[in-house]
C-alpha cells in the first residue's frame, strides 16, 4: 500500500503483493525480457534490441536468446524452499545462460517481481537468478524503467568482521550482500538519500526494492535480522510533504508507483526514512537487498 500527504489529504492507492511463500509452485508463471537499447544515428532515437528472456510455468522453463534466431531451450525443473529463500534445480545443456556458466545440475536462488491479483498467478518483469557465491547469474527486466545512476549514501552503514555492509548495495543487484543500518536501537529514524541531477526524475518515479538480508547459503539470515515494514519518501527540507510506503515482508522484488510533486528550487536530495520494521528473531540490525529509483515509464 502506498499512500501520499500533501497539504492535509491523503491519496490511496494499493498495490498487491504476492506471498510466493504460501504457495505449492503448482501453478505458477514468471516472465522477463531483458532489452539492450541502441543509438539509431539516422533517425536520431534509441531503438530497444530485445536480447533474452525467461518463462517458467509451473516446473518447465523456457530460456529464448532473441538475437540469435530465437535460441530456446527448455529445462525441468524443481522448485526448493529453505526459510524465505526460493531456488530453482535443473540440470544444465545449453548456452543461454551465458558462455560462463558450465554444463550439469545447478541450483540458483530466484528473486522475482510479482505484479499479478491472483493469488497463484505471478506476471513479472524483473527476474534475477543467484549462484551459491551470491553472485549473478542470469537476469532479465522489461518495460521496468529506467535506472537512474545517481548517488546514493546513508544515514549509517554496519561494519561487522571488517565487512562494510553500505549504502551503495542496494543499487547493485551483481551480488547479493544488503545495506544494513549501523545505528544502536532497530533502525527506525534511519534513512537513505538519492541526490539526482534531473528535474523531469521529481515527478513520476517508481520505487523497486527486495527486502531483507538475503544470502544463499545462510537463508535464515532474512528472519533472523529486522526488514523494513514501512518507509517516508520526501524531498529534502519537505519532509512535511511525504509519500509512506507499506513494504510486504517478503524477499522478493516489489514495485511502488510514486508521485511527489516538488517546486524544484535547487533542492535535490531524495529521502528515503525507515518508519517501522518487522522484528528479526536474533538480531536488531535492518537490512534491505536492494532499493533502486526508477523514471520513465
Amino acid at each position: 500500500m502506498v499512500y501520499m500527504k500533501k497539504l492535509g489529504f491523503y491519496i490511496f492507492c494499493i498495490l498487491n503483493v504476492n506471498n510466493i511463500f504460501s504457495q505449492d509452485f503448482n501453478n505458477i508463471h514468471i516472465w522477463g525480457r531483458e532489452l539492450i537499447s541502441e543509438w539509431d544515428s539516422v533517425n536520431r532515437k534509441f531503438i530497444n534490441r530485445t536480447a533474452k528472456e525467461i518463462e517458467i510455468t509451473n516446473n518447465i522453463m523456457t530460456l529464448i536468446n532473441l538475437q540469435y534466431s530465437n535460441q530456446k531451450e527448455t529445462y525441468t525443473i524443481q522448485w526448493e524452499r529453505d526459510h524465505r529463500n526460493v531456488y530453482i534445480v535443473f540440470n544444465y545443456n545449453g548456452k543461454n545462460l551465458g558462455n560462463n556458466i558450465s554444463h550439469g545440475r545447478k541450483r540458483y536462488l530466484i528473486l522475482f517481481d510479482s505484479w499479478s491479483t491472483s493469488p497463484v498467478y505471478y506476471n513479472t518483469a524483473f527476474v534475477t537468478l543467484y549462484d551459491e557465491n551470491n553472485a549473478l547469474v542470469f537476469s532479465a527486466y522489461y518495460d521496468i524503467g529506467n535506472f537512474t545512476e545517481f548517488p546514493i549514501r546513508a544515514s549509517s552503514e554496519l561494519i561487522e568482521h571488517n565487512i562494510v555492509y553500505r549504502a551503495e548495495n542496494l543499487i547493485n543487484f551483481s551480488n547479493l550482500i544488503p545495506w544494513v543500518e549501523g545505528q544502536n536501537g532497530n533502525g527506525v529514524g534511519e534513512y537513505i538519500i538519492r541526490t539526482f541531477d534531473n528535474e523531469d526524475f521529481l515527478w513520476n518515479f517508481k520505487l523497486i526494492l527486495s527486502n531483507g538480508f538475503i544470502d544463499y547459503n545462510r537463508p535464515h539470515l532474512y528472519e533472523y535480522n529486522n526488514r523494513i515494514k514501512e518507509i517516508r519518501i520526501y524531498y529534502e527540507g519537505a519532509r512535511d510533504n511525504y509519500i509512506m510506503v507499506n513494504v510486504a515482508d517478503v524477499p522478493n522484488f516489489q514495485t511502488f508507483y510514486l508521485n511527489l510533486h516538488h517546486n524544484y528550487n535547487g533542492v535535490n536530495n531524495i529521502i528515503i526514512e525507515i518508519v517501522d520494521i518487522y522484528p528479526g528473531s536474533r538480531y536488531n540490525d535492518t537490512c534491505i537487498n536492494f532499493m533502486e529509483l526508477l523514471y520513465g515509464k
